[in-house]
């Protein structure tokens, strides 16, 4: 059986503007900035180099505006395998050694005499 898939949107913002020669946050919140950008350079770092879950349509379209690209160019959908239980898988787990054997279960503990303690 296939294994199903679902979509998720990765964001190319950081490289769509390396490839238009924008290498650093600082060179990208210059360039915005005089095009109207209300973030300040902090927010645009999380915005430039993450993958945003949300975004203002103002900062898309200024990006969109400063590269000549459209958003499709900078949000790609792209296949995620669905995640599934982390399954860890059973080791057999190693024989101990006698020498560390011994240090685990110490002295031997004499038995107690029959009689004298009821379950």
């Amino acid at each position: 059986m296939p294994r199903r898939s679902s979509k998720r949107i990765h964001w190319r913002g950081q490289t769509v503007a390396a490839e238009h020669g924008v290498l650093s946050c600082r060179a990208l919140y210059v360039r915005l900035k005089p095009l109207g950008l209300e973030l300040s350079e902090s927010q645009l770092t999380r915005i430039y180099r993450g993958q945003p879950k949300r975004m203002n349509l103002h900062v898309l379209a200024l990006f969109c505006h400063c590269f000549g690209v459209t958003p499709q160019d900078l949000l790609v959908l792209v296949d995620q395998p669905r995640r599934t239980k982390n399954v860890v898988p059973m080791r057999e787990p190693e024989s101990p050694k006698a020498k560390d054997l011994a240090k685990l279960v110490g002295p031997a503990v004499p038995a107690l005499p029959e009689g004298r303690w009821r379950s």
